[in-house]
């Protein structure tokens, strides 16, 4: 129950409420069992509340002014709008609003407050609404846009409303087109500004080289970017390392330049329109489009490839001139290059070939070149817009020849030869046999001025293989071949002999020897050879003779007697030619034969001294050919005798002398038998000669006979040769029954200084032998003399004579000359060959003849600053090479690039020698005397006259000094001329002396002239000239000389006079030489009645060499008449007034005459008539002073 009234329908134990303001009030319930209704239970009060509302807005809530707005206020409570409501602006009710929507109308830039809302519902009024505020947005004004115009053209606009702008004809916006009004504020406003970008319309490029296309930006706006688009492509070009360039520049001075670079540009790929476009920040890019052309040329042979150089060997060639561009051309033109000229050459073309691709053309036309002349030439395709492509080609005409036939013998080289004519030289040459493959030949240095290049292949012909024919061709520069055809024959020879043994015959004089020639592949004729010489035909026989089919020789044999001049090495030689190769050809054998004849000669030898009881042999020797000991024998004789088979020796009456025996044996390796007698023991000395004969078979060889003595000196040299200053032993040996004593004397058996003799003795067979060994310590050119060995045995002696000889430094310079900046040549001789005599006359030889020389090493040393001499080094000098002739051997020292310091340097050459005993040399270093430097160079150059100085007309003396190797040429020049022969402005021809020597190589001459009377003199050169063969020196003096004050006249002043007399003046003259000064001083007159000044008054006056004029003028001695000397100091202080007057007016004449030198404007007449007047007036006004103050003085003369 609801206030006591029950609830309809409600009978349950659970009641809801809905919360309405009419559900408020005091709840009771009761229950109802078996139809007993308890009592009412307490009551529940439940209050009225209603729901706090809320504001919404049916507009925006933030509006701009005048807009219509609606705020509603809604509360749960009063679904139905059904309650009262109330609306606030702050803490103030909005009156005549009750219901619960609220319809504003907003002004301009007014704002509404915070807004709430209260819902009264059944009595119950709710809580205040949450607080709303509605804020108005402010209208903006029309601004103002330079060069520009605004849409609408209204003076304002609402919030979010928009102007548009429109920029003059030429202009740019910059930044937004659309002006925005935001709460009363614009937007930024826009500008109108002059962005332009241009560049070129048009762009060329030949194929393959670099294409630029440029654009330039100017205007005030700073752009942010530069793109670029080729052709139609929206893509824009990006940098690809060596082929796209991308340069967009700086922005400075409001301009901007940007590039790109196509590198390697073709026309298919790259011609077409380039659009480069200047980016901004906030305005439209601004863009420019050039067109471009991208055009190639290229001249191509009749294989469509690329030739830059073509090769003509028929008189003509056909080339194509192929033009890829972006449209055809009007012509192709041909002309010939040379230099940067151009002329244009009549050709034969053939018609275009036309091609097209998407975005180029190809255009083609075939030339012809008829009798074409060697050169270069130019394609050239001509375009109205003259951007023509030209390429170049270079005709090389050439030609080819060879050697046809080459002849080369079996085991030799066979070298062919073709030979290329043309301009320039070829690549490289090859020589290919028939049916085999190219061989690579060799090329000569090309002969630029025969314009020929030779090519070679050197073929070594093993067999006849390599015979035949050979194609031989030539890679020209331009990379064409030429070609011809070489021949390569071959043949060969062998010679044999059944008598020789190891290509040797050995036989004795009047046998016979047989040769066979053998010819591989024929020959025409044979010749037979010993050495270089031919053999005459009848010299030999031939024997045999066997040809071949073609009745070529390809055997020969012969027989040739054995001679004592048959000794040497024999060959055979074949000439062959034919038809095609008619030249002859010869070849000889490979190998030779050597025929040595055996001369029937024995030698006999024996055994050495002979001991007295002791046993002795002799042996016999002689050629054996046949090396077999059976081949011969021997027979030994005692005088005429022949010795028995026993060996025994019988004396004329039949007494045996001597026992002995013999052997027989042969000697294989040198061909030999020999046979030895040998005497058992030789009690006395021999009185017979012995020989033995030698038989074989018909011929008897019979040695001479020999003598022999019971003792000998067995050794001594043939000569010994040394340096000074070596250690030097010379041996002597002596063989006998006993010891010797060996002395060494000279020739003429005076005694030879030595350092002593030391001897040993050895005993072999009872023969003693003796050796004595004599030593020098320290050879001297003392030591060299002819000497003999004495062996001396008791009572008895024998000798053997040689020489001691000499050897060392050959002539040496002591000086050497030189120039400065040029080089000093040292030479330094030293003997090389050994001799047998002390004059050096008899070479010392050994057993084939040849001379015997040694090989001392040659030094150079330089003296330093020590005084030591030192080997020398360095670069500034070299050694020459050692040249020898005579014995001698001379060697050199240049040195380079001599200066000042290298005078008086000096040097040594130090020749090594080594000692050699088997030469018998005895060596030890060699050093000469010292070689100075001199240099040839002019030392000193004067001019001198009488005076410290030179003055015109002075007679001058031109001394210099020269230091040279010889006496040089002098010559002295002035102005180019020779003052020996003749004269110039400022010198009178001279006279040259005689060249004089002072002995230390200095060499001087004179030249004496008398200088000529100019005065505008201001200094010349003057060269002294020496000449030594074809090398020149010479030193310049700058002469000045000066006027000649003794001959100056000194001036006085009125000296016009007539009673003006010089000689009148006490004066000093003095002139002195040195300073070229005169000084002329006056004190007074020498007479009197002349007056010259007051007492003491002193005037001086000087000329000097430079100018030859005296300084000023000096006082005169002047009369005065008509007065008495008494009184006269009286007169004198008024007179020094007066003088004083005369002075002034002569420096005012000495003034208008130097003005009338240097001006040269008026007349002297004019001028001495003024100044005559002014100076007369001066006269008179001086004198009436003079008469009115001094009556004594009755007048005073002045005249000038």
């Amino acid at each position: 129950m609801l206030g006591g009234t029950a609830i309809a329908s409600e009978t349950a134990h659970t009641h809801v409420v809905a919360t309405t303001a009419d559900k408020a009030g005091a709840y009771t319930c009761t229950v109802t069992k078996n139809t007993q209704v308890s009592d009412a239970s307490d009551a529940f009060n439940l209050a009225a509340v209603v729901a706090k509302p809320t504001i919404s807005s049916t507009g925006s809530e933030v509006s701009s002014g005048g807009a219509a707005l609606s705020l509603t206020c809604a509360s749960a409570s009063d679904p139905q709008n059904g309650g009262t409501y109330e609306w606030y602006t702050g803490t103030t009710q909005v009156t005549g609003q009750a219901g619960h929507i609220y319809a504003l109308s907003v002004t301009d830039n007014a704002n509404v407050a915070d807004v709430t809302c209260k819902v009264t519902v059944s009595g119950v009024q709710s809580v205040s609404s949450d607080p709303k505020s509605i804020t108005v947005l402010k209208h903006c004004t029309k601004p103002t846009v330079a060069s520009g115009a605004l849409s609408p053209n209204t003076a304002t606009i609402t919030h979010t409303s928009t102007y548009t702008v429109t920029c003059d004809t030429g202009l740019k916006v910059v930044g937004s087109a659309t002006i925005t009004c935001t709460d009363g504020s614009l937007s930024t406003l826009t500008q109108c500004l002059e962005l332009t970008v241009t560049g070129a319309t048009n762009a060329y490029s030949l194929n393959g080289a670099d294409l630029i296309v440029t654009c330039n930006y100017a205007g005030s706006l700073t752009p942010t970017g530069v793109v670029w688009h080729h052709r139609t492509s929206s893509t824009a070009l990006a940098a690809v390392a060596n082929e796209i360039i991308l340069t967009p520049g700086t922005f400075a001075s409001n301009a901007q330049a940007a590039s790109i670079t196509i590198k390697n540009a073709n026309a298919q790929d790259d011609a077409g329109n380039y659009k480069c476009g200047f980016e901004f920040s906030n305005t439209a890019t601004i863009e420019h489009t050039t067109a471009t052309s991208v055009r190639s040329i290229k001249i191509v042979d009749s294989s469509n490839v690329d030739v830059t150089s073509q090769t003509v060997t028929t008189g003509s060639v056909t080339v194509t001139c192929v033009v890829t561009a972006d449209t055809n051309p009007d012509f192709i033109n041909w002309y010939s290059v040379v230099g940067s000229t151009k002329t244009a050459v009549d050709v034969t073309s053939g018609s275009p070939v036309k091609t097209s691709a998407s975005n180029s053309v190809t255009y083609s036309v075939a030339t012809t070149f008829t009798n074409v002349a060697e050169g270069t030439y130019m394609c050239e395709a001509d375009y109205k817009d003259k951007n023509n492509p030209t390429d170049n080609v270079s005709f090389v005409v050439g030609s080819i020849s060879s050697t046809p036939c080459t002849f080369a013998q079996i085991g030799s080289t066979g070298t062919l030869t073709c030979t290329l004519g043309a301009s320039s030289a070829g690549k490289s040459v090859t020589f290919t046999q028939t049916g085999g493959s190219p061989v690579a030949g060799t090329l000569a240095a090309y002969d630029s001025a025969n314009k020929q290049h030779v090519g070679t292949l050197a073929v070594s012909m093993a067999d006849v293989s390599k015979a035949g024919t050979y194609t031989c061709t030539f890679v020209m520069s331009t990379d064409a071949t030429v070609e011809t055809t070489v021949s390569l024959s071959t043949a060969d020879a062998a010679i044999s002999s059944s008598d020789a043994s190891s290509n040797a015959i050995n036989k004795f004089e009047s046998d016979t020897a047989s040769f066979t020639c053998t010819i591989t592949t024929g020959a025409v004729s044979v010749q037979w050879m010993k050495g270089t010489t031919a053999l005459a035909s009848t010299a030999y026989s031939v024997s045999s003779d066997v040809r071949n089919a073609a009745n070529l020789i390809t055997s020969e044999i012969i027989s040739m007697p054995i001679t004592s001049s048959s000794d040497g090495s024999y060959f055979c030689q074949g000439t062959y030619y034919t038809d095609d190769c008619s030249t002859p050809q010869t070849f000889k054998s490979s190998t030779s034969i050597a025929v040595t004849h055996v001369a029937k000669v024995a030698t006999l030898t024996s055994s050495g001294a002979i001991v007295s009881g002791a046993a002795y042999s002799f042996t016999c020797q002689v050629a054996n050919p046949s090396k077999n000991a059976a081949d011969g024998s021997f027979k030994w004789y005692y005088g005429t005798s022949v010795i028995a088979g026993t060996g025994a020796v019988y004396s004329s009456t039949g007494s045996k002398i001597y026992e002995g025996s013999f052997t027989k044996t042969s000697i294989e390796s040198d061909a030999k038998l020999q046979s030895v007698y040998a005497i058992t023991a030789v009690n006395s000395a021999p009185t017979e000669t012995f020989k033995c004969v030698a038989v074989f078979g018909d011929i008897s060889i019979e040695s001479s006979a020999m003598s022999i003595s019971l003792q000998e000196i067995s050794e001594y040299p043939e000569a010994i040769n040394a340096v000074a200053g070596a250690a030097v032993e010379v041996t002597c040996k002596a063989k006998g029954a006993s010891k010797a004593t060996i002395t060494f004397t000279k020739s003429d058996n005076s005694a030879y200084a030595n350092d002593g003799v030391t001897e040993t003795e050895a005993t072999s067979n009872g023969i003693v032998e003796t050796t004595g060994v004599m030593r020098i310590a320290n050879f001297a050119s003392s030591h060299a003399a002819a000497v003999k060995c004495v062996a001396t045995w008791g009572s008895t002696n024998t000798d053997k004579t040689f020489s001691i000889v000499e050897i060392g430094l050959g002539t040496i310079q002591t000086s050497s000359w030189a120039i400065v900046g040029q080089f000093a040549k040292l030479e330094c001789s030293a003997r090389t060959q050994l001799y047998k005599d002390t004059a050096h006359t008899t070479a010392l030889t050994d057993a084939s003849g040849a001379a015997i020389t040694v090989s001392p090493q040659i030094v150079w040393l330089m003296k330093g600053s020590n005084n030591q001499f030192t080997e020398v080094s360095g670069s500034r000098y070299i050694n020459g090479q050692s040249l020898t002739s005579g014995g001698v051997t001379t060697t050199s020292l240049t040195i380079k690039s001599i200066t000042t310091a290298d005078k008086g340097s000096e040097y040594k050459c130090r020749v090594d020698y080594t000692t050699d005993t088997a030469k018998k040399f005895y060596g030890t270093a060699a050093e000469s005397s010292a070689i100075t430097v001199n240099l040839f160079y002019v030392d000193s150059f004067a001019i001198t006259s009488d005076r410290s100085y030179l003055y015109k007309g002075a007679s001058a003396t031109f001394s210099c000094k020269a230091f040279a190797a010889k006496a040089p040429t002098f010559k002295f020049m002035s102005q180019e001329l020779d003052l020996s022969q003749s004269g110039t402005t400022f010198i009178n021809q001279g006279t040259v002396s005689t060249v004089t020597a002072d002995g230390n190589g200095g060499y001087s001459v004179t030249l004496t002239a008398k200088l000529s009377q100019n005065d505008n003199f201001q200094g010349i050169n003057v060269e002294c000239i020496a000449t030594v063969d074809s090398s020149e020196e010479k030193k310049v003096v700058n002469m000045i000389y000066y006027k000649d004050c003794s001959v100056a006249t000194p001036k006085y002043f009125l000296q016009t006079s007539p009673a003006f007399d010089p000689n009148l003046l006490l004066k000093t003259d003095v002139m002195d030489p040195d300073t070229g000064n005169r000084v002329i001083t006056t004190t007074g007159c020498t007479s009197a009645g002349y007056y010259y000044g007051p007492n003491g008054f002193q005037k001086t006056t000087t000329c000097t060499k430079e100018t030859g004029k005296f300084d000023n003028k000096l006082w005169t001695c002047y009369k005065l008449s008509g007065r008495r000397r008494r009184g006269i100091k009286n007169e004198e202080e008024r007179i020094k007034m007066w003088e004083m007057l005369l002075n002034e007016t002569e420096h005012q004449i000495q003034n208008f005459e130097e003005e009338t030198e240097e001006a040269n404007k008026f007349s002297k007449i004019h001028i001495m008539a003024t100044v005559i007047s002014s100076f007369m007036v001066v006269v008179a006004v001086a004198t009436l002073l003079v008469r009115r103050k001094y009556k004594k003085v009755d007048s005073v003369e002045v005249m000038e």
